[in-house]
């Protein structure tokens, strides 16, 4: 009767395998074609060639440490009874609810690498287009969102790709919330997912929030009392001469374009 094709392979191995030069021969060119077949491969192919060796080496690893584990449990105890006790032992200690028992054991058998550990999911961190980042710190450099103060001292200095630059400091107009949501209205696109942590986070180190920094004003300091002074007093006598600082003036003098009038050489004075 003839044979198949697998049993002249079969039969071919055998007598192969008994012969160790020629067997050694064959090994040698069945490497060499596969590391030509090896080079070749690109794209798919070759993530599908990484993945399998990747998958066959774990599989090997996993095998060598159960073979590992079955040849201390068959040589640690030299009885049956002793064996017996310490199992008893280990499960007197064990939780009670059967759930908590399990999570224990499992634990346990991953720590001695008795199986393989559990792979936790990593959350995946998205970051934000360089595009929109460019866009954020162009926004809070705008005159209609900062100002820019003039003071000389008023600079900071930042690193930015490994150089020190000095800039100039600027006040934000408004508040981080106001600000992102102006940021959100004026771009008007759907396609903008920022949320105001981000928002914040994007801030220049030059821009400031006004909570930051020092009461600072452009008012005269006399003017500016004599407005307070009014309007305190406003409040507790109704006449419509104290409303503002003009009123207020006008009240007091004939003229206020006449120079002597106004410093109290009239002769009506």
């Amino acid at each position: 009767m003839a044979k198949s094709n697998a049993e002249r392979q079969k039969l071919y191995r055998v007598n192969l395998s008994k012969n160790k030069l020629k067997f050694e021969q064959m090994k040698q060119k069945s490497r060499i074609r596969d590391n030509q077949r090896r080079r070749n491969l690109k794209g798919a192919s070759l993530e599908k060639l990484r993945l399998r060796q990747k998958m066959a080496s774990k599989k090997y690893r996993d095998k060598l440490k159960l073979q590992r584990f079955n040849n201390q449990q068959s040589t640690t105890y030299k009885s049956r009874q002793s064996f017996g006790k310490a199992v008893k032992r280990t499960f007197q200690s064990l939780p009670k609810d059967p759930s908590k028992r399990v999570d224990v054991i499992h634990h346990i058998a991953q720590v001695l690498n008795v199986i393989p550990a559990t792979k936790h999911h990593k959350r995946e961190q998205r970051s934000l287009a360089n595009a929109l980042k460019e866009l954020v710190i162009k926004f809070y450099n705008r005159d209609d969102v900062s100002y820019q103060m003039p003071g000389k001292r008023d600079c900071i200095i930042v690193e930015n790709g490994g150089k020190k630059i000095t800039l100039q400091k600027r006040i934000l107009l408004y508040s981080i919330r106001e600000t992102y949501q102006l940021f959100i209205g004026d771009k008007n696109d759907p396609n903008i997912n920022l949320s105001k942590t981000s928002f914040s986070d994007l801030r220049p180190l030059n821009i400031l929030v006004q909570s930051h920094m020092s009461h600072r004003s452009c008012l005269c300091v006399y003017h500016e009392s004599i407005n307070l002074l009014l309007k305190a007093l406003s409040k507790q006598i109704q006449c419509p001469d104290l409303n503002t600082l003009q009123t207020f003036s006008l009240a007091l003098v004939c003229d206020e374009e006449d120079e002597k009038c106004m410093s109290s050489c009239c002769p009506i004075m």
